[in-house]
């Protein structure tokens, strides 16, 4: 009597290459020890700037400080608005300049999406002329 295996030729070998991938993968997704851990996701800012009642011109600078020191910058772009992240500040609040004029202050918060309108005094450019 003559036995016959019925399994298919290769079956293990091809077991054996997912097994390997698989561990692969998921060997390279696990951190090594004593390796740093991924930074925090940014708190993203967006919103309108004005000064006086009328929308920023394109350009003007808008900058985000903590305790005085600039942290992120950006422009206002053709509609009077900006776009900003502001990386890894944890418990520190933000603050808003408009042209190194300060507009709001915010909590940064990890991950944050804040829709945060900047507004700030037009500037007076008459001209006084004295004596009259």
């Amino acid at each position: 009597m003559k036995i016959v295996s019925k399994t298919r030729p290769g079956a293990g070998g091809a077991f054996l290459a997912l097994l390997l991938a698989l561990s692969l993968t998921l060997s390279l997704g696990t951190p090594a020890l004593g390796t740093a851990p991924p930074p925090a996701p940014p708190h993203f800012f967006y919103g309108a700037v004005t000064i006086g009642d009328q929308p920023a011109p394109e350009g003007t600078v808008v900058s985000a400080r903590v305790a005085g020191v600039e942290v992120a910058s950006t422009t206002v772009d053709a509609y009077g608005e900006y776009e900003l992240e502001v990386f890894d500040r944890p418990d520190d609040t933000i603050d808003f300049y408009v042209a190194d004029v300060w507009a709001a202050s915010y909590p940064w918060k990890w991950g944050g999406v804040t829709r945060l309108d900047l507004a700030i005094p037009g500037f007076d450019f008459s001209l006084a002329v004295y004596p009259t």
